[in-house]
Formats: C-alpha cells, structure tokens, sequence
C-alpha cells in the first residue's frame, strides 16, 4: 500500500481544508458508471445548496430533477430534436459575448483544444463533436439529472445568486463522494423541456446538471486554472506579523480534523466495532476516499505542528495526546492522536524480522475505531485482525491488546466511545 498523496491546488500547494479538497477534486464529469443514487442524498445535496448567498433573500432558484424513466423521456425527446431539428433550437439568453476579448478568447480556444484532443476527436470533425454533444442530453450517463431555471422577470444580480446555487449544488454533491456536470446546453431546449416538464412560461431555462459517481474516479481535473496573480491585487499585508499567521493556521488545522470528524461519527455512532465494522471502514473509507485523505493530512499536520501527539509516553518515538474530549457535538467519542515509530532503540525482531516497536498494553471497554496513517512508505499498525497500513482497525468492546507498528512511522488517529480506554489491565506473560 502506497501513504496517500495530498489533493494539490497550485504547484507545490496542498489543499488546506475539506473544503479545499472538495472543490479542488471537483471536476466536469461527462463519464458517469450510471450507479444509483438515492432521492434522500438529491434532497440533501439540495437541502444543503438553498444556503445559497441571495441579495433580499430572493431564493430565485428552481429546480426540477429527474431519475429513471422520467429522465430517460427526457433525454429520448431531447436527442432527437438535437439529431433532426437543433438549428430550430436556441437559448433564451446569450452564454458567450459575441465578440470575446482577450484573455477570455485564448482560453475558450485552448479548452477545445483539450477537450477534444482528450477524446482523440479532430477539431474539424464535426460529426464527431456533435455525437459528442448529444451525449449530454443522456445526461452522460448519470443516474440522476436537474433541470434549474430563473424566473425571466428578474434583473442580473438574480443570476448572480443562481450561480452561487449551482456551485453549492456541485460542491455538496461532491461532499457525498459524487461527482457533476453543469450543462448550459440544454437551454436551448427549452420548447422541449417546457411541456415535459410543467415548467410555467415565466421560467427561463438556464441549465443542467448532471450528478452520480465517475466511471474513473481518478481521472480528474483536465482544464488548467490562471494562477491567483492572474485575477488578484492584495493591498494591507504589509504588516501581518508571521507568527500570528502560523498561529491561525495550527489552531485551524485542529478544528477542521474536529469538524471534518463529526459527519463520519454521526454515520457510525450506533455501530459496534469489529471485524465486520474494520472490513466496511476499509471499504467505503480507504485510502483512496477523500475522507480517509483529508483526515490522514489534518493529523500529519497536527503532528508537525505539535497540537497532535505531542506528549511523550515512553520516549519521543512513542508519543500521544488526546485532541478532544467526548462532547454532544461529537455524540460522545474522544479524539486522540498516537505517534509511533518502530526505528526506536526499544525494538525488537518478530517472527518475520522486522522491527517492532511495541507501546502500552491496554483494553477498550466499548472498542475503537482507529485511523492508521503512516508516515513512512510501507509502514503499519498491528490491529486484531492484522498488520494495517493506511486503512483503519476497529478493536471489539472489551478487547485488549499491545499497540505495536512496524516498517517506520505511523500516526494513529483514534475514536473512543465515550472515551473509554484503560491501561490498568496486567499484560500477559
């Protein structure tokens, strides 16, 4: 197993919060596996987005979302009147100035260029760009598809707070581990959509948005971003003292790990740690989930920044601290930290001669959930079930054990039901 790599938003630059890491992971999605997703996670992506900023609370937003045989005659009408009639379409509203200036104008050249080429299509194939058009009216094969309008009676600044709708769509979604496609070509359907849909002649139809999960989910981000001295001036920075910065950074960094901890406790707090929870935590939080990869970066932070297994147990090699005490926010679960690493002089060979670095015997009285984060490549936490590199280990209620690493550093981030653990037991000879 490889120790996950940090999501990157510059050159060089990692993202620094869950929310770095959501909206520098999202990307437009026109490959989707077409797996389900439930009307209950929709409802909550929406539920989520309508804390859109709106100028007098306007809310001018509407949203008319489809799933299964309703999207399916949707995209049905849609491909035929774009394969026999498209030149009889167009938009209410113009998407693109007539006469783009610069640096707009290279930058809507370039995105063409990498689009396509991307999709092994010429530029001057058209018969391919339209098949490739056509894909979005099956909505690239998503399982779930919305339509959003505006009320045509408002003036810009409506559009405004649209658009601030919209990316809190997208940025929710990808909160639930999905991935979008904003898709401002279904506007010019809107004679198709109108009766299909119910939707009053005051609406205009602005666009869609395609949501579920990525065929390939490591694909990514394929159109570059101009770099922040392209698009900011910064002016009374001057005298910012250096310090205060770091100091706002760390505390940050603490309360983000709290925060970005608590949806995942609420998910699993009427669940019994074991052998079952382990293989559903390796399964749907692994290395390769983004939870699993902000978590792992917040923690490594909190070590180089001293707010996170900071205390020495026996020596600087084995260290721990505990974060956070149980809480109602966190509905009862500490937050503790541990620093291990097997290169320590207390050592010793196991059966497969690697070094071992064994820490304190201890039992959980209502178990554990553990986040195992090494540090070094191929490094691991002995957990009951066996060596675990990034990954997680889930002790039962009343089980005991050595916690022992080896293969170099690791970082245990540990959940504690009430934050019960004991050190009082008598090891085994």
């Amino acid at each position: 197993m490889s120790v996950p790599e940090e999501v990157m938003i510059d050159r060089g630059v990692a993202a620094q919060s869950r929310i770095d890491e959501i909206i520098a992971g999202r990307f437009a999605c026109r490959d989707f596996s077409g797996a389900p997703v439930g009307r209950g996670t929709i409802e909550q992506i929406l539920r989520v987005a309508r804390f859109a900023p709106s100028g007098a609370n306007i809310q001018p937003w509407r949203v008319y979302v489809l799933a299964g045989a309703a999207k399916e005659r949707v995209s049905a009408a849609l491909r035929e009147a774009h394969e026999t009639a498209r030149d009889e379409h167009v938009s209410e509203y113009s998407y693109y100035a007539s006469d783009l200036p610069e640096p707009y104008l290279q930058r809507r050249q370039a995105f063409g260029q990498l689009f396509y080429s991307s999709l092994g299509i010429a530029q001057t194939d058209t018969e391919a760009r339209s098949a490739q058009t056509a894909k979005n009216y099956a909505f690239f094969g998503a399982p779930v598809g919305l339509i959003v309008t505006i009320d045509r009676r408002l003036q810009v600044g409506s559009w405004l707070d649209l658009g601030m709708f919209v990316q809190n769509v997208l940025l929710a979604a990808a909160g639930h581990g999905l991935q979008s496609c904003p898709q401002e070509t279904f506007s010019r359907y809107h004679r198709i959509l109108r009766p299909l849909l119910s939707i009053p002649a005051e609406q205009m139809v602005v666009c869609g948005i395609s949501i579920g999960r990525a065929r390939d989910e490591t694909r990514g981000r394929l159109m570059p971003r101009a770099d922040i001295a392209e698009f900011a001036a910064f002016a009374g920075f001057e005298d910012q003292c250096a310090t205060e910065v770091e100091k706002d950074t760390a505390m940050g960094s603490r309360e983000d790990l709290i925060q970005s901890s608590i949806p995942f406790l609420r998910e699993v707090k009427d669940m019994t740690p074991g052998a079952e929870m382990e293989r559903w935590l390796n399964e749907t939080y692994g290395e390769d989930s983004q939870l699993y990869r902000h978590l792992a970066r917040l923690i490594k932070r909190g070590v180089e920044e001293g707010w996170a297994a900071n205390q020495e147990v026996d020596g600087p090699n084995y260290r721990r601290s505990r974060i956070l005490e149980p809480t109602p926010d966190t509905f009862q679960f500490s937050i503790t930290a541990v620093y291990m690493n097997s290169t320590d002089p207390r050592r010793f060979k196991d059966e497969d001669d690697h070094d071992v670095l064994r820490g304190q015997y201890h039992g959980h009285p209502y178990g554990e959930l553990n986040l195992v984060v090494p540090l070094d490549k191929g490094a691991e936490l002995k957990g009951l079930q066996g060596w675990q590199g990034p990954g997680w280990t889930a002790p039962d209620p009343g089980s005991r054990h050595y916690p022992e690493v080896r293969g170099g550093a690791v970082i245990a981030l540990f959940y504690l039901p009430a934050g019960r653990i004991s050190y009082d037991f008598a090891a085994p000879s």
